[in-house]
C-alpha cells in the first residue's frame, strides 16, 4: 500500500494467500472514466465490484459506495484481496443487440502471473466451438484439463487453482475450432 507522498506504507494486519485482514477498515477507491462507460452503454450505477477470493471464487464486494457524480466506486472493508474487478450489473429483459461477439479467436495472458495459487486465463471465441484448455508442465506433460466442451461466442474465464502444484512454469494450451494456442504461467509458492 502506498500513502498520497508515495512513500511505501505497509497496514497492520496478518496475510492469508491472497488475503489480508485489516485492524481497521479500510477504503479502496476505484475511477472509471466516462468515455468506458459511454462506449459500453453503462451508467455508474450499472457498475459493482468483485474480488476472488482464496479458492478462486468470485464475490460480490460489500461496503460498496458508488458516486456517479464523480464516476467513483468506493469499497469499505478490513479483508483485502489479491484481485479486484468493476463489472456491469446483470440487466433484466432479452435483448442482446449491444452483445459485442469478438471478431477472432484469442487467447490472453493469464493474470495475475506470477500467480499463487489462483491465476485467472481468459480467451475469446468468435462463434459456438469446441473448446478444449489444458495445462501442462515443462515437459509435455498434462497436468490437468480446464475446459473440454462446446462453448458460446464471447468472452470466457476460467479459474486455475495450482493449489496442489509445486512452483514452476507450465504452460496452457487451448484449441478452438482451427485456432490453437500456447501460453506460459508462472507459480511462485
Amino acid at each position: 500500500m502506498y500513502n498520497p507522498n508515495g512513500q511505501t506504507m505497509m497496514q497492520k494486519g496478518s496475510m492469508n494467500n491472497g488475503m489480508m485482514s485489516m485492524t481497521k477498515q479500510v477504503a479502496m477507491v476505484f475511477h472509471v472514466p466516462q468515455d468506458s462507460l459511454n462506449k459500453n452503454g453503462l451508467t455508474m450505477n450499472q457498475i459493482t465490484c468483485k474480488y476472488m477470493d482464496n479458492n478462486g471464487n468470485w464475490n460480490t464486494a460489500s461496503g460498496v459506495t458508488v458516486n456517479a457524480a464523480a464516476n467513483t466506486i468506493t469499497i469499505s472493508q478490513s479483508n483485502l484481496y489479491s484481485y479486484y474487478v468493476l463489472v456491469p450489473t446483470t440487466t433484466t429483459g432479452t435483448d442482446n443487440d449491444n452483445i459485442l461477439i469478438p471478431q477472432s479467436y484469442e487467447l490472453e495472458q493469464n493474470y495475475p502471473n506470477p500467480f499463487n495459487p489462483v491465476t485467472i486465463i481468459k480467451y475469446s471465441l468468435p462463434s459456438e466451438s469446441k473448446v478444449i484448455l489444458k495445462i501442462y508442465d515443462m515437459l509435455g506433460k498434462e497436468v490437468t484439463t480446464l475446459v473440454n466442451s462446446i462453448q458460446t461466442p464471447g468472452e470466457h474465464i476460467v479459474n486455475f487453482n495450482a493449489s496442489d502444484l509445486p512452483s514452476g512454469i507450465y504452460l496452457y494450451n487451448i484449441t478452438a475450432g482451427n485456432f490453437t494456442q500456447t501460453k506460459k504461467l508462472v507459480l511462485l509458492k
